[in-house]
């Protein structure tokens, strides 16, 4: 059975009610939870704040005893549109996680071409720039991960002076 036909793997439909029929089921939960500006169902210019005080931090409160790792997009997409709001992500997530980090990758299409991600760990000891498995050319190309590598996980962890200087107080 392929891992994508698997209602674990792949689910369509509300992330947040899923989570909650399906607590303590994970080892690693990726959301991908708004479109890069804007959130779902909320005006524009609604403070991020009560969107990551209410849905994403019940997310995070559903992993706790389940999942060691979460991702979630942070958001507005980076810290050059909102860094009180990616501040804000973390804050949240470090409320629930020993070991929180906020990253970032290019995305063309977006309208800052990034989009950032906010990563949370039950182990303190995580080490979220350091991958897990360092992966041959060979095995890369196998698999057809044509922008991953080494080097592009570690340098999404790498960020301004001026962001990472904001968010190293939420950091750990």
């Amino acid at each position: 059975m392929s891992a994508v036909s698997m209602v674990k793997l792949l689910s369509g439909g509300d992330g947040f009610r899923f989570m909650s029929e399906h607590q303590q089921e994970f080892d690693v939960i990726i959301t991908d939870s708004s479109d890069p500006v804007g959130y779902p169902g909320l005006s524009a210019r609604q403070d991020c704040t009560d969107f990551m005080s209410g849905p994403v931090k019940n997310m995070c409160g559903l992993v706790v005893g389940g999942a060691d790792v979460i991702i979630t997009d942070s958001s507005d997409p980076v810290v050059w549109y909102s860094l009180d709001c990616v501040g804000n992500t973390l804050q949240h997530c470090a409320s629930v996680f020993p070991r929180v980090a906020y990253g970032a990758t290019c995305v063309p299409t977006y309208p800052s071409g990034q989009i950032g991600f906010v990563l949370g760990s039950l182990n303190k000891d995580t080490n979220f720039e350091k991958p897990v498995r360092i992966f041959s050319e060979a095995e890369l190309e196998q698999m057809k991960l044509r922008y991953y590598s080494k080097e592009v996980h570690t340098s999404a962890f790498q960020l301004p002076l001026f962001a990472r200087n904001a968010l190293k107080k939420f950091s750990s």
